[in-house]
């Protein structure tokens, strides 16, 4: 193996010295001061590309393609005569780039030298990919990891420079620190931005900002003033122009040069195109993460923040919305009438969220009201039409219904003539016209047809006023929904060989239905597979993490982990169970069964829909059998043996307990926690393990909906005693998470009392500290589980992927709230009355 894999690196001094290849190891500042050096009339073009990706076969197929067809053409294209490659050495995408454009460019007999700038030994660059995969749930073999170092070790006998950015006197202890090769990994993020005349970025959407990732450089190549101080290069070193290529692996079009100037535009543009796709799609959650992303990203427009204000609002989490939106304290010259109104659509959903009383339409009438009144749109005033005859205003509600009809215009886009209908038929119903109510809905719904999204919020405010007026509901199936279905394997299924859609899933494709399939076994990849072929839309929920499936299939199903990768990439959603073991995968599968169920109920209530099941069942051929509704379904024993079973996990703590002080712990511990002691006396029967330590509590319990129930009524007694009680008592929040998931069962020897411990444990105590005080967050796992033991006691809104503490990762949390008897849907039916 080269000395640069490994940490006995030699002398890396100021001289130059050679490898046993006959490679030039150069120290940082050297190399940049030979880019300083003219080249003898030679026009010397410094390219450098980042990817950080572990690539499927596709993938890897479509960003060679893409760089040899628009890249590498484009970067010799304005005259260069020479061309400097330089990249990270990470495994995957940044060797697929050194290697492609190597070839290409020895091909075409043009000259060209390589650098590869190493962070760390590449010894241990390979062993943080792997350990980065782990934290993900993907397995990386021997042979993998193997294949790796010997590719590593080719491209660095290629390269004609190997630049080390690590101290020349590093040890083993240094390299064991992450947040040393972190550091590093930034350093070389910030010398690609910076240094490069061109950076060529592979880069999937939706790309997460991790310190020293593509995303970051891509980032800061934007905003070089993003950098931090520490590691920005002097002037001289830095490009004079900012361009930006972005290879997408996930889709073969035509990859755009992002020039210097308008280079926040065009990625503005690209961020607000791929948000509203996922909005009309009905992907709210999607549409909510693209949009949280691109803001802490560094981008920045009003745009943006109306997108993520109104996601917030689409997926539930109204309070936070209005939060935020008073929060950008917005001037009168930008409050146009899409802002006010979104001050009334915010008041609006409290409203059909909360209590259902006059005052909280009133105050949403009111911000419609005044979006009318400075800029005369229809859609404010039906709006202020419906929210006034919520409240009981009903004279005022007609007058301004026929307002809306007369300000409505004739638009030129299918968005607009969908609204332009839909107010017609809105307003139509104030006045108690139901034929032209029916006959603009019957219209409307020949537009947008995809748009899950608008089209079932249009229908759950029409249907609520429908239930206030008194009229049947069923009018409203003029604007109709695509079918929203729980695919289950039957009897059978799994035996069938030759999978062919039968008719029912083929219809079902044709209507554009929302499925949901748990993907567990090589029979429901099969039925994905062709499902995916047809263009189905598919919510995928998988037992474990991707690469552990696949590896359990090895031997089963040839090309199993490629072909996985294509189906999830083609999914419109995928949910991973995590914490099963190996030996469990039956276990396992049932959970991701049940998991499914709930978030098909969950996307169920979100969209205003009814939940279909549909069976698939074996035999010569495939074959199906459709419920009206859910079929019963046998829940799994919730244990796989005396040891392990599936449990509710509570994490809590007081945020600002650190502001108490020693004469006030006793009252601390007279009050407070024997508040919560005598709660988890109420819920005992429930409660297996309950411990505290300072302004800690951890509680597991038996299932989901015990842990609701019992963090529910803790946030309620905490918050009526902050009402109550002044001083410092009086200030405490309490952050609560909860998640479910298998764990351990044993005997302590320290405490010598029962305990639950695992890996899942640590996973949700790492959840609170990214809470905000006075929440609940519960993760996918435990939101799904509670829509199946208690649908009707709790409301769950989407907060996003949440990156949580000690850089475990980033993963989907839901606030948790009671629901209140008038926000349920059976207390929605009270308003008829």
């Amino acid at each position: 193996m080269a000395a640069w894999l490994s940490v006995e690196t030699g002398d890396m001094g100021n001289s130059t010295t050679l490898s046993t290849a006959g490679t030039t190891i150069l120290p940082l500042r050297d190399w940049l001061a030979v880019h300083l050096r003219a080249d003898a009339g030679a026009r010397r073009l410094r390219v450098g590309a980042c990817g950080h990706l572990l690539l499927s076969r596709s993938e890897a197929r479509r960003a060679r393609r893409q760089l040899v067809e628009q890249v590498l053409p484009t970067l010799i294209a304005d005259g260069a005569t020479r061309l400097s490659l330089f990249v990270g050495m990470a495994p995957g995408a940044d060797m697929l780039f050194l290697e492609t454009a190597a070839d290409w460019l020895r091909e075409r007999g043009l000259p060209f030298e390589m650098t590869a700038l190493l962070p760390v030994p590449v010894d241990n660059l390979i062993n943080d990919w792997v350990l980065r995969a782990q934290d993900e749930q993907r397995q990386i073999a021997r042979s993998a990891r193997a294949a790796l170092a010997a590719e590593a070790e080719s491209l660095l006998q290629r390269c004609t420079t190997i630049v080390p950015l690590y101290p020349e006197s590093i040890d083993a202890g240094s390299l064991s620190s992450r947040a040393f090769r972190q550091h590093q990994y930034r350093r070389l993020a910030a010398i690609l931005a910076q240094h490069a005349d061109h950076v060529v970025a592979i880069l999937r959407p939706l790309a997460s900002l991790e310190p020293g990732g593509t995303a970051e450089i891509v980032t800061w190549r934007r905003n070089p003033a993003s950098i931090p101080p520490d590691l920005r290069l002097h002037a001289s070193h830095c490009a004079s122009e900012r361009p930006v290529h972005i290879v997408d692996p996930s889709q073969s079009d035509p990859v755009r040069a992002i020039p210097a100037g308008p280079i926040e535009d065009d990625e503005l543009s690209r961020v607000l195109h791929s948000a509203e796709l996922a909005r009309s799609a009905g992907n709210e959650l999607a549409c909510n993460d693209i949009v949280y992303r691109a803001l802490k990203s560094g981008l920045r427009s009003r745009r943006l923040e109306y997108l993520r204000i109104q996601a917030l609002a689409n997926t539930g989490n109204v309070r936070m919305a209005l939060d935020r939106y008073l929060s950008l304290d917005l001037h009168d010259d930008e409050l146009d009438e899409d802002w006010l109104a979104l001050r009334g659509r915010l008041e609006k959903d409290l409203a059909l969220t909360g209590s259902g009383g006059a005052a909280q339409f009133a105050r949403a009438a009111s911000a419609y009201r005044e979006a009318y009144r400075r800029h005369g749109g229809s859609y404010s005033a039906i709006n202020a039409a419906s929210m006034l005859m919520l409240a009981g205003r009903r004279a005022d509600a007609r007058r301004l219904a026929k307002a809306a009809i007369r300000r409505t215009r004739a638009a030129s886009d299918e968005i607009g003539r969908f609204y332009a209908l839909a107010t017609e038929s809105e307003a139509a119903l104030l006045l108690g016209d139901l034929r032209a109510c029916r006959e603009k809905l019957t219209a409307a719904n020949r537009l947008l047809r995809d748009d899950v999204g608008r089209r079932s919020r249009t229908r759950q405010q029409l249907r609520t006023l429908c239930l206030r007026l008194g009229h049947d509901p069923a009018l409203l199936d003029a604007l109709q929904l695509p079918p929203l279905v729980l695919l289950l394997p039957g009897k059978g299924a799994a035996d069938c060989r030759d999978i062919v859609l039968p008719p029912l899933l083929r219809r079902l494709v044709h209507d554009r239905a929302l499925l949901h399939v748990a993907l567990s076994t090589p029979f429901e990849l099969k039925l994905c597979e062709q499902l995916i072929a047809h263009g189905a839309r598919l919510y995928l929920t998988l037992p474990t993490a991707a690469g552990e499936l696949a590896r359990q299939w090895r031997g089963r199903e040839a090309g199993a982990p490629h072909r996985l990768q294509r189906v999830l990439d083609a999914a419109e959603g995928v949910a991973t169970l995590r914490g099963f073991l190996y030996a469990e995968t039956a276990w396992a599968a049932a959970e991701a069964a049940l998991m499914n169920r709930g978030l098909a109920r969950l996307s169920a209530e979100r969209l205003g829909l009814k939940l279909q099941q549909v069976d698939c069942l074996g035999g010569a051929a495939l074959r199906c059998r459709r419920f009206a509704g859910e079929a019963p379904s046998c829940d799994p024993p919730g244990t796989a043996g005396s040891e392990r079973r599936m449990v509710g996990l509570i994490f809590a703590d007081f945020a600002s307990f650190r502001r108490l002080r020693d004469p006030m712990f006793p009252r601390y511990y007279r009050e407070i926690m024997q508040m919560l002691a005598d709660l988890l006396d109420r819920h005992a029967a429930k409660v297996l393990v309950r411990q505290t330590w300072g302004d800690a509590l951890h509680v597991v319990t038996e299932d989901a909906a015990s842990a609701g129930h019992i963090v529910a009524d803790i946030q309620h007694e905490i918050e009526q005693r902050r009402l109550r009680d002044d001083g410092v008592l009086g200030d405490l929040e309490l952050r609560i998470a909860a998640h479910y998931a298998p764990a351990y069962s044993g005997i302590d020897p320290v405490e010598e009392k029962l305990t639950y411990y695992g890996s899942q444990l640590s996973f949700a105590a790492r959840i609170e500290p990214v809470v905000p005080p006075s929440m609940i967050y519960v993760t996918e796992a435990f939101a799904a589980r509670v829509a199946l033991e208690a649908p009707d006691d709790f409301t769950l809104d989407y907060a996003g992927e949440v990156e949580f503490a000690k850089q475990f990762g980033t993963y989907r949390l839901y606030s948790l709230r009671q629901r209140d008897q008038c926000s349920s849907p059976r207390g929605l039916s009270r308003l008829a009355t």
